[in-house]
């Protein structure tokens, strides 16, 4: 991974203008090398979201809001994910990404029936047990696993 992220970073520089696809595949694999590089993807989805024709970009948006998450920024991710709704108000990974950051929000244990529990929303509740747990609250920690147990597909 490490020489793929160096060939593309490389690949990027290179390249008049700004080719989105490159920069995608980069964001990628900031996002799930080890350790990942959550802040090189923002930064590189940020130039993605700035180029002609991306204001509206969905797709963009909601990376974004997913880094801005993962680095702990979720008003950051909130905005974004509000963005998007305005764009496509029916949008269905935008609205279950609401309610999941909602649920990280508050303290509810309970997974309302229509979040849709795909491995990304399992992966983000696990996260939040494990964040109510270091916090010394785990009995809070330990209804949510259970919630989720109890909905898992």
């Amino acid at each position: 991974p490490d020489e793929a992220i160096r060939l593309l970073e490389k690949a990027l520089e290179e390249i008049r203008g700004f080719d989105i696809q490159t920069a995608s595949y980069l964001v990628s694999l900031y996002r799930t090398v080890t350790p990942a590089r959550p802040g090189d993807a923002l930064k590189l989805c940020r130039q993605i979201a700035a180029q002609p024709g991306l204001a509206d970009n969905i797709e963009v948006r909601l990376l974004a809001a997913r880094l801005e998450w993962d680095f702990g920024r979720q008003d950051q991710a909130l905005a974004l994910i509000d963005e998007v709704l305005r764009i496509d108000p029916g949008n269905a990974d935008a609205l279950n990404l609401r309610k999941l950051l909602q649920i990280t929000q508050t303290d509810t244990v309970s997974i309302p029936a229509d979040v849709t529990l795909t491995p990304e929303a399992a992966h983000r509740l696990l996260q939040q047990v494990a964040v109510w747990v270091a916090d010394g609250q785990g009995a809070k920690a330990l209804q949510l696993a259970e919630n989720l147990y109890r909905r898992a597909p």
